[in-house]
């Protein structure tokens, strides 16, 4: 698997309107998740940031990096904001150019598979972002942005919904519902409409 790039997380809240002006960064998140081998770390953080250089310097592509500090130790997580389907397409050419362009694709190939050799395992996914489930989201674009560069932490709870159950989710009331509460703990019994639940807390590794 090519190194990609990839992520702010979704942390299911809820509340109403979405604001128009920060839906027009892209409503989907491309995320690209992988655990790094306790004795890879060194090198897999190094590799990280030469690509990540290379993009910058090279207009590639952008994204935000999270290391978890609380669930399941080593796992790294990086997200872009997407338009649509082909914006995906659009910035796996512009990474891969960037990297070609500051190394040399024999060179570039060689991070690929030395990165690769760094990880335990890797997943890729494809998020839409739910503003009208979202609790006091940004304004505008700037806020957006200005929330992003200034947090140092982000608290993630993922609920796997059970199959035909998402409708049920959706209407649960705040009293009930996980992802109305910022602060539920684990040992809470889910929802019935839900398989399972849980919670990482990643430290902004971008800064």
């Amino acid at each position: 698997m090519s190194f990609r790039r990839a992520l702010w997380a979704f942390a299911v809240v809820m509340c109403l309107a979405a604001p128009i002006a920060v839906q027009a960064q892209g409503d989907y998140l491309d995320v690209f998740v992988v655990k790094v081998k306790p004795e890879k770390l060194a090198d897999f953080q190094a590799l990280t940031k030469k690509w990540a250089d290379a993009n910058r310097r090279n207009n590639g592509d952008r994204w935000l990096a999270l290391e978890a500090v609380y669930g399941e130790g080593n796992v790294y997580q990086f997200t872009s904001t997407r338009k649509d389907y082909a914006d995906i397409d659009k910035a796996n050419e512009a990474v891969m150019a960037a990297v070609n362009k500051a190394f040399g694709k024999a060179a570039a190939d060689k991070m690929g598979q030395d990165f690769n050799n760094c990880v335990v395992w890797s997943r890729t996914e494809l998020r839409r972002r739910r503003w009208d489930l979202s609790s006091k989201a940004p304004q505008d674009a700037e806020a957006y942005a200005k929330l992003l560069g200034e947090s140092r932490l982000l608290r993630t709870t993922a609920v796997h919904i059970r199959p035909g159950h998402v409708p049920d989710f959706e209407a649960l009331p705040p009293s009930t519902c996980p992802r109305c509460a910022p602060r539920w703990p684990a040992s809470t019994t889910i929802p019935p409409c839900a398989t399972s639940s849980a919670t990482r807390v990643s430290k902004n590794s971008s800064k």
